[in-house]
């Protein structure tokens, strides 16, 4: 791509106005889209506000999502109108680890043409509206979010309602369909809703205001739907088809009844169809199926349309109790006035208004199938060709029906065995044991294998037989048995690539007529013998980081009481070499006990880097002159076989960093690369300054484009494959033998690199050493203290007589402190305990400017104790002292930037320099 970068080429292809915004809301970079689309070249956008570019205005709105970003630091969105265009600006803020604003995205998108569309939508759809009034058709809009619907007057009155005496809502047309059309129309229009098609056309029965049924032809659309494809607005019709669907029915019932009822596999199929088409056909106004019910030796009522109400509730079935249940046992058929039977009544006179029934039985090779009841209305007697008509259907669909059922028992068996045998959840094979063949296979099977069933079925079981048992011998095993005992063991499958399936396996022999088959089932035990190896190594990690707790318990606990030993020590070093003029003697012993002080420090801060427990004291450090005094301790640490070679700059390194973590990470790396050489070796520790002009030239992501310091821990050691290197940062990986490493030191060094904003790469070949290269962003401009923390000389700020309150409960500590704050210029009220404190500050006629104060003392801790004075004084600053960093968690609700913490033990110049950022000074 030449000079351009990946970033660069995507930036600029975006079709949309993209700009990066700082925190004011200052262009500092954007796309060539947002030049073309708002017709200003890049020198006339960057630096400007972008309401200045897109509105053309001086000062944003209150609609500006720019503004609105910066003060909630969410995403916020607007659509904005420029003239006659429209605009859709969406401002994505950017944050930093602390939450703060560090700039925006702003992305605009010209929607000019989407509203246009919208407004003529609009517009179309009013005139549409305009047109339903005049329609024949039944016209209907549907809200499908809201469920409301539109039914134009055509459409009430086609059923026989006033207009606004339908409803207005979906459910309205779903009460009046047809029970039997209703799930065919609601499907038909599911498929639309979900964009499975582009329109529907359905035909149904809907129930008209006056009790009888139409057939409706209905067709629609959906006209707007959302981004996934969702119908929001379906607009259609509705046709009376009702004549022609009686002439259709006829002709279909006299046509190919035969065939059908030939054909039939199911009652379902055609039982409920032949009702409807008979009552049509004949002219009869209601018709009924009913089905004998063996078991319980009664008539039940399989299919009806048009009986009355009271008939369906009293008559849903007939028993010996029934006078229609006598009249419709096998034999003749029976046409009656309705005067004559007893049957449920009606307001209308006779049964539900019926004048004449017609009971016709159904039978099968002498075999009671049910009866056809036929009703009418009209006339009292059934006329003698309606008869004939009806007794002819009745032999044929006798006949249909006793052949569907004998069908139906036997498929019914069938397919309860397949079904068991397909739908079971372990693999099932059925193996002629005398050829040694598959003779079936379940899908279980097929999915365990691999093997499709096609494959499996008629292929040797020794395909499949992991081989470490002779399967011809343990048949003849199980097969000299007892008949139909079966045997359970843990054995090997071979799938389609030849890879074994551990698998557990329940066998049974039988005899299948005359014929010895092996009823095998298969249980996949994968997955369990997973689970109980992942258990056993998470049990392992739990032991490993249970030792880790405790001795990180222990280790913070011994930090804790040196700290608050080594304070006095260093602080009256510091304090004595400071009084000392000149060289000599007592100097030089002055310093050697500061200096050791110091490294004890520096052991502490280990100790509690190693317990997890250090609070990072970022400042800025000089790696060069880190690793050159880290050299010796890192030569006592590694064996001898090991060479160290030190390649350094003769330049400074400066970085914003905590010295003792950063230490941890050179020995951690250092420990790494000693196991990586059990012969010994070099280990090769360089560092260098590099400034990377274009993100496209970091090796590592992440970072942005600028000066980086580049720390680099190499080994000739036996190096790693691709998959090791690929897990080497995941907490408790580890290469060694059990027992001989946690998994710990390289996932610390990653978090502690992460921590201080840098990235960390690995890269190893197997047999050709490993290299761990670290960037962390380098200081411009920045200075870091070259020699042993506490001897840096940088001046130190005095007081002018201001009032400080100690509290401290350790005397050694409490004295020396108190010491330091005088020398500094400071008056001190000095307490060994918080009541102490607080009885000496009540006889203060002036409040004291700052209070520094242990973590931890008797009866009250300093934060209660802090929170107690300020009450009293509003003003009051606090600075905790500690030599436990888990002392201070509690108070970390002092505001944003946390509380003041002086970290025990500590030099005068540490507390001359906490006191001035405290106070301001």
């Amino acid at each position: 791509m030449g000079q351009e970068s990946h970033w660069d080429v995507a930036f600029h292809a975006i079709q949309d106005a993209v700009m990066i915004l700082d925190p004011e809301g200052r262009i500092v970079s954007c796309n060539r889209a947002t030049q073309e689309m708002f017709g200003v070249r890049e020198e006339e956008i960057l630096g400007r506000p972008c309401w200045q570019v897109i509105h053309k205005i001086q000062d944003p709105t209150g609609k500006c999502p720019t503004v609105r970003a910066r003060s909630s630091l969410r995403r916020e969105r607007a659509e904005i109108q420029v003239g006659d265009r429209w605009f859709l600006a969406d401002s994505h803020p950017l944050l930093d680890r602390q939450g703060r604003l560090t700039g925006i995205v702003h992305i605009v998108s010209d929607i000019t043409e989407k509203k246009k569309t919208e407004d003529a939508l609009s517009r179309s759809e009013e005139r549409f509206r305009s047109a339903m009034g005049a329609a024949r058709d039944g016209i209907w809009e549907w809200d499908v979010p809201t469920g409301k619907v539109y039914y134009s007057p055509a459409y009430a009155r086609m059923l026989g309602y006033d207009v606004g005496e339908f409803g207005d809502v979906v459910t309205a047309w779903i009460d009046h369909v047809h029970p039997e059309d209703r799930e065919r129309a609601l499907e038909a229009n599911r498929r639309c809703i979900d964009n499975e098609v582009p329109h529907f056309s359905v035909e149904f029965r809907m129930r008209t205001k006056q009790g009888g049924w139409k057939w409706i032809l209905a067709r629609g659309k959906a006209v707007r739907r959302d981004p996934n494809g969702k119908a929001l607005l379906m607009i259609g019709t509705h046709t009376d088809i009702t004549q022609l669907k009686l002439s259709q029915e006829k002709l279909l019932l006299q046509s190919w009844l035969g065939a059908a009822l030939a054909n039939i596999t199911r009652v379902d199929d055609v039982l409920g169809w032949v009702v409807e088409a008979v009552v049509r056909a004949t002219g009869m106004d209601c018709g009924a199926a009913y089905l004998w019910d063996a078991q319980n030796e009664r008539l039940s009522l399989f299919h009806q349309v048009g009986l009355p109400e009271e008939w369906i509730a009293s008559m849903g079935t007939l028993d010996e109790a029934s006078e229609l249940y006598r009249l419709a046992s096998p034999g003749t058929p029976h046409y009656i006035d309705c005067g004559k039977l007893n049957l449920p009544r009606s307001g209308n006179g006779g049964a539900g208004g019926l004048q004449a029934v017609a009971v016709v039985p159904l039978s099968y090779d002498r075999q009671w199938v049910g009866c056809l009841i036929m009703g009418s209305r009209s006339c009292a007697e059934i006329p003698e060709e309606t008869r004939h008509f009806l007794e002819s259907v009745a032999a044929q669909l006798g006949n249909a029906l006793g052949r569907v059922e004998t069908r139906q028992r036997l498929a019914e068996s069938r397919r309860q065995y397949r079904t068991l045998f397909d739908v079971a959840a372990d693999a099932l094979f059925v193996v002629d044991q005398d050829e040694g063949s598959i003779m079936d296979a379940n899908q279980a099977a097929s999915k365990l294998l691999g093997i499709s069933r096609g494959e499996l079925i008629g292929a040797p079981w020794e395909h499949v037989w992991g081989g470490h048992l002779d399967f011809a011998q343990w048949a003849r095993d199980m097969e000299a048995g007892t008949t139909g005992d079966s045997i359970f063991a843990q054995v090997t499958l071979l799938n389609r690539t030849g890879d074994p399936v551990p698998v557990e396996i329940s066998a049974r022999s039988l005899d299948l007529d005359g014929h010895r088959v092996l009823y095998i089932s298969a249980r996949d035990i994968r997955e369990r013998l997973q689970a109980e190896r992942e258990r056993r190594a998470l049990e392992e990690q739990l032991r490993q980081a249970q030792k880790m707790e405790s001795v990180g318990r222990l280790a913070g606990g011994i930090a804790h009481d040196f700290n608050n030993l080594l304070t006095p020590i260093l602080g009256y070093a510091e304090m004595i070499l400071a009084s000392l003029e000149g060289e000599g003697p007592w100097k030089s012993y002055a310093r050697s006990v500061r200096d050791a002080a110091l490294k004890a420090k520096s052991l502490t801060g280990q100790l509690l880097a190693f317990s997890r427990r250090q609070v990072l004291e970022m400042r800025p450090v000089d790696l060069k002159a880190s690793v050159q005094h880290f050299h010796d301790l890192l030569r006592r640490a590694v064996r001898e076989d090991i060479q160290i070679r030190l390649s350094l700059p003769e330049e400074p390194v400066v970085v914003q960093a905590d010295l003792g973590q950063m230490e941890q990470v050179l020995m951690n790396l250092a420990v790494n690369a000693q196991d990586a050489m059990p012969s010994g070796g070099t280990l090769a520790i360089e560092l260098k300054s590099r400034n990377f002009l274009d993100e496209a030239e970091i090796p590592v992501t992440g970072l942005a484009p600028g000066r980086y310091a580049v720390l680099t821990v190499a080994d000739t050691g036996t190096g790693m494959d691709k998959r090791t290197l690929e897990r080497i940062f995941e907490p408790f990986f580890t290469t060694k033998g059990e027992g001989k490493g946690t998994g710990l030191g390289l996932s610390t060094v990653y978090g502690i690199v992460e921590q201080h904003q840098g990235r960390i790469l690995a890269t190893s070949l197997p047999g050709m050493g490993s290299a761990f290269e670290i960037y962390l962003p380098q200081l411009a401009g920045s200075t870091a203290c070259t020699g042993p923390e506490g001897t840096d000389s940088c001046s130190m700020v005095h007081g002018k007589g201001e009032t400080i309150l100690l509290v401290e409960d350790d005397d050694m500590v409490r004295e020396l402190a108190f010491s330091m704050l005088q020398s500094l210029g400071y008056h001190v009220l000095e307490a060994a305990s918080p009541p102490h404190a607080l009885q000496r500050s009540e006889a203060l006629r002036t409040p004291p400017l700052l209070l520094l104060t242990d973590m931890v003392l008797p009866e009250m801790n300093g934060k209660d104790l802090y929170n107690v004075l300020k009450k009293r004084w509003p003003d009051l600053k606090v600075i905790y002292m500690s030599g436990y960093p888990e002392e201070i968690e509690a108070a970390n609700d002092h505001g944003p930037g946390g509380p003041a913490f002086l970290s025990k033990p500590f030099t005068i110049s540490q507390l001359s320099r906490k006191l001035s950022d405290v106070l301001g000074k």
